[in-house]
C-alpha cells in the first residue's frame, strides 16, 4: 500500500455473539507503558459488514473479516477511538460515520454526560468499546458503574465530604 499506518497489533479472534453480530478483543499500547483493552463490533446486514470501533488485524484475522462480507463502513463512536479507522477507509473504500462531536472529548473532559444519555435508552445487552461482553442485565451494570465514579470522584476531590450534584458541578 502507498500509505504507511499503524500495525495491527495482538487481537483475539473473530467470536461469534449472534448470528448478526461479532466481536474481536484486542488492546492498544499507550506511551509503551499503559495497555488498554479494545472491542471491535462486527456488524452483518447480509453481506455488508459495518465495523464499530475498528481494530487493524493481521492477515489471518483480515481473511477471517473477508470471510465474514465485505466491509462497507466504520463507525467511530467516541472520541480517540479511531487509530485504525484510516486503514479501513483505505484497504476497503469504507464509507466514514461518527456522531456528533465524535472527535474530541466532551467539555470538562467528563463523560457522565454520555454515560446519563445512554441510561436513557432501553437496554439489557451492552459490548463497549473496553470491557466484556453483557448479554444481560448491562443498564443495571452501567447504573453501577456511574454511581461508583461519582463515590470515587467525591472521595479524589473533596476528601470524603459529600457534595451536591449542583456542587460538585460547580467544582
Amino acid at each position: 500500500m502507498s500509505r504507511d499506518f499503524p500495525a495491527a497489533v495482538p487481537h483475539g479472534a473473530i467470536e461469534a455473539l449472534t448470528e448478526r453480530l461479532f466481536v474481536v478483543h484486542g488492546g492498544i499500547r499507550l506511551k509503551g507503558i499503559l495497555r488498554i483493552s479494545r472491542n471491535m463490533a462486527i456488524l452483518r446486514d447480509g453481506d455488508a459488514l459495518t465495523l464499530v470501533n475498528p481494530i487493524r488485524l493481521d492477515a489471518e484475522g483480515e481473511a477471517a473479516l473477508e470471510r465474514l462480507g465485505t466491509v462497507k463502513r466504520i463507525l467511530r463512536l467516541g472520541a480517540m477511538h479511531g487509530i485504525d479507522d484510516p486503514y479501513y477507509k483505505h484497504r476497503f473504500g469504507a464509507e466514514f460515520w461518527c456522531q456528533v462531536g465524535g472527535g474530541i472529548y466532551p467539555a470538562g473532559g467528563s463523560l457522565r454526560g454520555e454515560f446519563e444519555r445512554l441510561l436513557e435508552l432501553d437496554f439489557d445487552a451492552l459490548l463497549a468499546a473496553h470491557g466484556t461482553w453483557l448479554p444481560a442485565g448491562a443498564k443495571a451494570g452501567v447504573r453501577r458503574a456511574v454511581a461508583t465514579m461519582e463515590g470515587l470522584r467525591q472521595q479524589l476531590f473533596t476528601g470524603g465530604r459529600r457534595f451536591t450534584r449542583d456542587e460538585m458541578n460547580a467544582r
